[in-house]
């Protein structure tokens, strides 16, 4: 399932939408024309969308308050990063790395903001939208999420080969590895064809952009880019780092990274900064980025390079205040406490990326984001999308989303 944010302003605050198949729309797609066809008709989400769970429903515990005095947040101490086989992949780079206190912003950031809704919904003002997730089997065609599987010394053996778009994408750093993929294993089904693949010793994670599909039985993994990644490490690209040498994504980060898990929503924490789309990148890229270039659909001063970082200006007291049911008090705090950088190009405004459903579906597995959706009794369309939203409409975001002045923190240098 993707899950993404929709931001939008005037007494409607931001829209967090999550889904398997219209949702995936806030990730990166080479031609902007598929944008224009986004859903707009829902309408803004029933009450039902903030209502708190019933006695002997299973909750989503709130994680302690910890008020302080202003906005800006107070860093934590980043864990080492343990690599466990099946386990979640843990990096230790600029995701990890806290905002420090009164981070430097830049002076144009409510300019930069404002565009962004300018150019994802065509106003600065953007109307009710609601944001849904898909319960049923993914709508392939509008696929556009990150699923991430974790292969087994048993999964079939495949030897990569980034001949899908030889004239304009490489992946020299990982052609000709032999890696290990769950029979199952699909890539996304949009035209990035998104797919992350942990080895079984849980030590790395190969990424590929325009992954086709697999046959199940082994052979040759065809895709147009690829990388492959070293848990435990910073988990985006060195600095110089080139498209010959291959990404998945624009940022060069590894496509686990950033993800908002239903797993942390239930812990009651995202310790990390989150993985963003932005509708109005302008090519250019500032670190962690490993350098200039990429998709670009906006031009002049009042855009976002790739590697940009944003921040929600609130402190913990604040977002505690408003009694926001705990899914939504988890991804504000975590974009208070880390923000989230600009990683690809495309969507509807601002979104942010949640693991694709697609590996749940085919694993035969529930997509966890179902079951919060069901605990806390997101209304139901007729065509199974559920609708809700995941910040209350008071808050400004024009005015509390900051965009960072890059510096050494971006890096994961300080």
């Amino acid at each position: 399932m993707t899950l993404a944010l929709r931001l939008r302003v005037a007494g409607f605050a931001a829209v967090f939408v999550s889904g398997c198949g219209s949702a995936n729309v806030i990730d990166a797609d080479r031609s902007p024309q598929r944008f224009r066809q986004f859903p707009h008709q829902v309408a803004t989400p029933p009450a039902v969308a903030q209502s708190t769970p019933q006695p002997g429903t299973p909750l989503l515990t709130t994680p302690t308050p910890t008020p302080a005095p202003t906005a800006t947040p107070t860093p934590a101490p980043t864990a080492a990063p343990v690599s466990i086989a099946g386990a979640w992949p843990a990096y230790n780079g600029p995701f990890q790395k806290p905002i420090p206190p009164n981070p430097a912003v830049l002076a144009n950031s409510v300019a930069i903001i404002t565009k962004e809704f300018v150019q994802g919904c065509g106003s600065p003002t953007c109307g009710p939208e609601a944001g849904w997730i898909t319960t049923g089997p993914p709508n392939e065609q509008w696929d556009y999420g990150h699923p991430v599987y974790f292969a087994k010394n048993t999964d079939p053996l495949y030897t990569i080969a980034c001949d899908h778009d030889p004239a304009t994408y490489h992946c020299t750093s990982i052609e000709g590895d032999r890696i290990r993929v769950p029979a199952y294993a699909k890539p996304a089904g949009g035209t990035d064809g998104h797919l992350a693949v942990v080895t079984p010793d849980g030590q790395s994670e190969y990424d590929f952009w325009q992954a086709q599909p697999l046959p199940g039985t082994g052979g040759t993994l065809h895709a147009s880019s690829g990388r492959k990644y070293v848990i435990g490490g910073p988990g985006v690209a060195p600095q110089g780092w080139t498209q010959d040498q291959g990404c998945a994504v624009n940022l060069c980060s590894a496509i686990s990274q950033g993800l908002v898990r239903a797993e942390e929503i239930n812990a009651g924490a995202i310790n990390h900064a989150i993985f963003m789309i932005s509708a109005c990148t302008n090519g250019g890229g500032v670190p962690p980025a490993p350098q200039p270039g990429g998709d670009g659909f906006c031009a002049g001063p009042d855009t976002m390079p790739r590697g940009s970082r944003v921040w929600l200006a609130m402190s913990d007291a604040e977002i505690d205040a408003l009694a926001a049911p705990p899914y939504q008090t988890v991804l504000m705090k975590a974009l208070a406490h880390y923000g989230a950088f600009n990683g690809d190009a495309g969507g509807v405004g601002l979104g942010f990326q949640s693991p694709d459903g697609m590996g749940s579906y085919v694993a035969g597995k529930v997509d966890p984001w179902v079951t919060i959706a069901n605990t806390y009794g997101f209304a139901t369309v007729p065509d199974g999308r559920r609708i809700f939203e995941w910040m209350p409409a008071s808050v400004d975001l024009i005015q509390r989303l900051k965009v960072l002045q890059p510096t050494c923190q971006n890096q994961g240098t300080c």
